[in-house]
């Protein structure tokens, strides 16, 4: 088997996740984000939308553009919340002048920070490890493992808020309510149908039920779920299908995956998902 690998013989058929009907039309999606492309499409055409505040509106690509940065936005905010703080807090820390998000949360006995830098962490674990001194047994691995939280997306957040804020949207107009206002922040035109909206959250689940409207879904998590037919036209067919080499690198990977995931030993099992359960960005349970 390594010869074949090494020589480039061995592939993996890659099955869709998504089989779409729409009419007489079917099609098979092979990734979420062409799933999401696709719902954008169908859910904006002859669609707009209308800041009540400034009037400004957005259609066609520059819509589409929108829904999708506030897709990315509701993504990485579920990363952040994964970690027990909420969103609106989170950002609450955010720089006034670099616009820098933290990058840590650490538990300083009953504070909470936010960090910002390396430099700040090994600062802080510095303080937790005095406050432990007297357990003999604790480490700065200890520390971080324990009383230290990251959030990875904090960069690729950063970015996307920049983005929002360039097509003239406030962050908060993602995901909280005007309290205050007297209208609805935003309205969508379809069809010659009015719907008023509190947020982009709002906005972007309603485009998602559009487009839905009269369109059959089914997702596959296995090609168990495939009748021969479905098997033969997305993973079997020469013409159609997508294939992925293995290469070394991802074979060594992969057994040491399969050991830990998969082996006898239940410890190493167990500290492998203790250690990355909060860095899980798609489960399918």
């Amino acid at each position: 088997m390594q010869q074949l690998i090494e020589k480039g013989h061995v592939y993996i058929a890659q099955p869709p996740l998504y089989k779409i009907k729409r009419g007489k039309r079917e099609e098979y999606i092979e990734t979420e984000k062409q799933m999401n492309s696709l719902l954008f499409d169908l859910g904006t055409e002859d669609m707009e939308l209308a800041s009540t505040k400034d009037k400004k509106i957005f259609k066609d690509k520059q819509l589409k553009e929108l829904l999708q940065l506030v897709f990315e936005f509701e993504r990485l905010a579920a990363g952040i919340e994964r970690r027990g703080v909420k969103i609106s807090k989170y950002l609450s820390f955010r720089h006034k002048t670099t616009k820098k998000l933290p990058i840590y949360m650490a538990k300083v006995e009953q504070d909470t920070k936010f960090l910002y830098s390396d430099t700040e962490l090994a600062k802080t674990i510095k303080e937790i490890e005095k406050d432990l001194e007297k357990n003999t047994k604790t480490t700065a691995t200890d520390v971080r493992t324990e009383y230290v939280a990251e959030f990875y997306e904090a960069r690729d957040l950063e970015k996307i808020i920049e983005r929002i804020e360039k097509t003239g949207c406030e962050i908060q107009q993602v995901f909280e309510a005007e309290s205050e206002a007297k209208k609805k922040p935003f309205k969508i035109t379809s069809e010659g149908a009015i719907k008023e909206l509190d947020t982009l959250k709002e906005c972007l689940d309603y485009v998602r039920e559009v487009a839905k409207r009269g369109l059959s879904m089914q997702r596959y998590k296995g090609l168990g779920e495939m009748n021969p037919q479905q098997l033969w036209d997305t993973t079997m067919n020469p013409g159609t299908r997508t294939l992925l080499k293995v290469t070394l690198e991802d074979a060594v990977e992969a057994d040491e995956m399969f050991t830990i995931l998969m082996g006898d030993q239940v410890e190493p099992r167990r500290e492998f998902i203790e250690k990355h359960a909060r860095e899980v960005k798609n489960l399918d349970v």
